[in-house]
């Protein structure tokens, strides 16, 4: 049997309800998958629904605090207890609109790991489309990411490669583009001491998927919107085979 060997994460944002995540739990019964490859990260009001799930499922963030004072944050121990497994930290939407940096970041997937949970640490460079067709931010600005994101005790995380450009605005970069990131992240991490599946995240849908998939040192996908319907997110999964 031909099982699923690329990682697929479904981040639904702040999208979805109690129906349809039934729905996509009911669609991706009969699909044929390496089921704990497939990861869906739905809200938090969603995550004790997902546990009946037949494929993994994790947070969209973590509190970076174990517990506290902290009104309205979610630690990464209550999430746990859910079932979950794995745990988004640092979106790059995380970092523009709530200011999370390199080190909050790091805290988040320090807490994510004491409780269990594989984080998927994301990294990308802000530039503009000029800049990034000029090569001028991505090595320089993906290096400091990955070096001060990732904390030194953790061993089992993943790396979502996000050029932020690209999210949200069905453009993505030429594939040497992606293929020079994943590879400059894989040789940062070496010099670290950590090896770790890198994923690609940035308007990923069932039309590119199988493209992107097939790029050297491309592990997965980070998917948004196009995770949120079975007609969409059942193809990229397929695609990942």
């Amino acid at each position: 049997m031909k099982h699923l060997e690329k990682i697929i994460v479904g981040n639904w944002k702040m999208n979805g309800s109690v129906k349809s995540l039934a729905v996509m739990i009911e669609a991706l019964k009969s699909v044929n998958m390496n089921r704990e490859r497939v990861i869906l990260c739905p809200p938090f009001t969603l995550l004790g629904a997902a546990s009946v799930a037949n494929v993994a499922f994790g947070a969209q963030d973590v509190g970076a605090y174990d517990s506290g004072a902290y009104t309205g944050e979610i630690s990464a121990e209550m999430i746990a207890e859910t079932g979950a497994k794995y745990a988004i930290v640092g979106h790059s939407e995380r970092r523009r609109n709530y200011f999370e940096t390199n080190e909050i970041i790091s805290h988040k997937a320090l807490a994510a790991h004491r409780a269990g949970l594989i984080p998927i640490i994301c990294v990308g460079e802000a530039c503009t489309g000029d800049e990034c067709a000029a090569d001028a931010q991505m090595p320089a600005a993906v290096e400091k990411q990955v070096k001060e994101s990732v904390p030194e005790a953790i061993t089992n995380f993943i790396i979502a490669y996000e050029p932020v450009w690209s999210v949200g605005t069905d453009n993505i970069p030429p594939a040497a583009d992606i293929e020079k990131a994943h590879g400059h992240i894989y040789n940062v991490l070496a010099g670290m001491g950590k090896h770790a599946p890198v994923i690609y995240g940035g308007s990923v849908n069932a039309t590119n998927s199988l493209a992107i998939m097939s790029m050297k040192g491309v592990d997965g996908v980070l998917v948004g919107r196009a995770s949120l319907l079975p007609e969409e997110f059942i193809p990229i999964i397929q695609s990942g085979k």
